[in-house]
């Protein structure tokens, strides 16, 4: 999957040929569009902010540095406590 050295392989980059090699096209696009839609709803902020954190892997241009990253996550609470 890796080839080469892979104790120098960054997080990042194990990351990205992971999903690449296990998820197909369809699926990424199935989790980039439910990333896109994801709202707390009736989650607990805890729940939503782990969904939050895995879905958000398949849309590394949405969230591209932590102030994007910030605002979709807010944009995704409820308003009322």
């Amino acid at each position: 999957m890796l080839g080469g050295d892979v104790s120098k392989i960054t997080w990042e980059q194990f990351k990205e040929n992971f999903y690449a090699k296990f998820f197909s096209a369809n699926v990424k696009h199935a989790k980039l569009q439910e990333f896109l839609k994801l709202e707390q709803d009736d989650m607990t902020v805890e729940q939503y902010d782990a969904e939050f954190d895995m879905l958000s892997r398949f849309a590394p241009d949405v969230v591209k540095d932590k102030a994007a990253r910030t605002e979709k996550f807010l944009r995704g609470l409820k308003l009322d406590l």
